[in-house]
């Protein structure tokens, strides 16, 4: 191989790479996005679950399972 091949070969790869490089930064922004928006949900439906517990008037006191 020539130097020159192996320039080329080198920035072919490094092209390649930089390419995969986005795509995991994508899908990384993407799984955060996800993550903060289940996060918000699992806060919401905790206090849902609370707010309904509170409701059917259950303790730790008088209920067999913990809050």
């Amino acid at each position: 191989m020539t130097s020159e091949t192996n320039v080329t070969v080198w920035h072919d790869f490094i092209v390649k790479l930089d390419r995969k490089v986005g795509h995991l930064e994508e899908r990384l922004t993407r799984l955060q996005v996800e993550t903060n928006e289940l996060r918000a949900e699992n806060i919401r439906l905790k206090a849902h679950t609370i707010a309904l517990e509170h409701r059917l008037g259950k303790t730790s006191r008088n209920s067999s399972k913990p809050l």
